[in-house]
């Protein structure tokens, strides 16, 4: 009926003209810039793909390898080469210009493709995009140099911001990254070179020789229990030497790749079974037998392993555990009890209206002053305090396991740079939704692949995602709805008002 209308009277049905799309652009924010930290790697040729876990050691030792920085404004192209010199000072010597790159995803060696530099070279706006806001590793490769790959002096300027410690043996001090690499060759060079010709001598510096390697051999099943207990149980080898795994029943050699499953593994399943908490922090869950046992202690070697040997670090602590380790003070708050318990009890004493009802619970934390109402304050402190204070043990038993590598003294000296870790970010920081997440939780009903509207489809994804990316960058974010039906993604509503931005009028 209207379509016949529309021809019979097409005077009365004429379409009103569309308003000038300018008119009702909307004003551009000043762009606010927000410190990130992003993490580079560089390379010492220009490879195509990712380094291996040993080529990251030797990198490590060379004065390349990974560094993180922090971004704190939209730099242009030289203050972005300054700051990669700052901490990479080989950088300076290449003359036939370098690029950034970034790695596909996935695991093990991934290729890796360029990341093309604006008109005006790399800026920090466009390190940020590329990076993903400082969750995707960056890789420098020099484009026609090769630099050196010979290990630096313990006292380079590359390993001035490291934290370092000393070899109890040669009393040389060096970056911790290092040191268990040079405790090995260390205690092996002293071996080899005693002064003693005799037969039996030299049986005793192939025993000696042979320390300089830690030998797990262990089944999956069980693992944790029974790792605690062989790891006490070592005789020929020690915590500070390099460790070997061996998974009973499967084959390999382990080059690196086992001993970093090993020490993931164990590390992932320490934290469930020996600590509680959430994801703001976790404390060690009370057990005297564990206390008994030394399996406190033996599980802080675990960590020390970890973090020399290229393992994950334990970045789970709660603040106030981390801060008894590094000064040996207890600054707690009720938001520190892990313990269901005392967390309870706290609830409870909190929305009481009479705490004389909970007076046998609050008399065994060792309250003793008055049980009114407006004690409540005082009460909840003897709860946190007495919660808190019964695992003082616990704590100084993982002061006591942090003592190989001397890394409790490189701790209790340098605690800022440590603490990141043991303890995971706080709610301070921006956890907001940002526009990989949004992308992350859209499940499109596309079209058959290979047709006209699956490349259609597939083009305006893109394009939302540069979108939102922008909308990021700016400053401005807001959250989309996005509605995907068989064919097509109605997303046109949710882009109106933003045609200046690059993406709007290049889709």
């Amino acid at each position: 009926m209207d379509t016949e209308m529309r021809r019979s009277f097409p005077g009365f049905f004429k379409r009103k003209p569309r308003r000038s799309s300018v008119a009702f652009k909307s004003p551009k924010l000043s762009k606010v810039w927000k410190p990130f930290n992003f993490s580079v790697f560089l390379m010492h040729d220009n490879s195509l793909t990712t380094p291996s876990a040993e080529e990251d050691l030797l990198h490590m030792q060379a004065g390349l390898g990974k560094r993180t920085l922090t971004m704190d404004g939209d730099m242009t192209h030289s203050e972005v080469s300054s700051l990669f010199e700052g901490v990479f000072p080989k950088l300076k010597s290449i003359s036939g210009g370098w690029l950034l790159y970034k790695a596909a995803g996935g695991n093990g060696r991934r290729h890796l493709s360029v990341v093309p530099p604006e008109t005006e070279g790399y800026t920090g706006s466009s390190i940020k995009s590329a990076s993903g806001g400082g969750k995707t590793m960056l890789y420098i490769s020099p484009l026609q140099d090769k630099l050196d790959m010979a290990p630096l002096s313990t006292d380079a300027e590359e390993f001035s911001r490291m934290p370092k410690a000393e070899c109890k043996n040669c009393k040389t001090v060096m970056p911790l990254q290092l040191l268990a690499l040079h405790v090995a060759q260390c205690r092996k060079s002293e071996c080899i070179s005693g002064d003693d010709d005799d037969d039996d001598d030299d049986d005793d510096d192939l025993e000696c020789i042979s320390e300089a390697e830690q030998e797990i051999c262990v089944t999956r099943q069980n693992l944790l229990q029974r790792v605690l207990l062989q790891w006490q149980r070592q005789q020929r080898g020690s915590p500070i030497n390099q460790l070997k795994v061996t998974f009973i029943g499967e084959a390999g050699i382990d080059t690196g790749a086992l001993r970093k499953e090993f020490l993931t593994e164990m590390v992932h399943g320490i934290e469930l079974k020996m600590f509680e908490g959430d994801s703001k922090g976790k404390s060690p869950i009370y057990s005297v037998s564990d206390l008994e046992s030394g399996f406190y202690r033996t599980a802080v070697e675990i960590f020390a392993v970890s973090l020399a040997q290229g393992g994950p670090p334990p970045c789970f602590l709660r603040s106030w555990c981390f801060d008894f380790i590094s000064s040996g003070e207890l600054n707690v708050t009720k938001a520190d009890v892990d313990d269901v318990e005392y967390a309870s009890l706290i609830e409870r004493v909190e929305a009481a209206d009479d705490v004389r009802d909970l007076t046998d619970e609050i008399i065994n934390c060792g309250y003793t002053g008055s049980l009114t109402t407006n004690k409540k304050d005082g009460i909840i402190r003897a709860i946190v305090l007495h919660a808190t204070l019964r695992l003082t043990p616990i704590l100084q038993q993982l002061r006591s396991g942090l003592k190989i590598y001397d890394f409790l003294e490189v701790i209790e000296r340098q605690p800022l740079i440590c603490a990141p870790l043991f303890v995971p970010k706080q709610d301070d920081d921006d956890d907001t939704p940002d526009a990989d997440y949004i992308m992350s939780i859209i499940v499109p009903d596309m079209s058959v692949k290979g047709s006209m509207r699956h490349t259609k489809e597939t083009a305006i994804l893109n394009f939302l995602q540069d979108f939102l990316q922008e909308l990021q960058d700016t400053g401005l974010f807001v959250f989309f709805f996005i509605f995907i039906q068989p064919s097509t993604i109605c997303c046109t509503g949710f882009l109106q008002g933003f045609e200046e931005f690059p993406a709007y009028t290049s889709l």
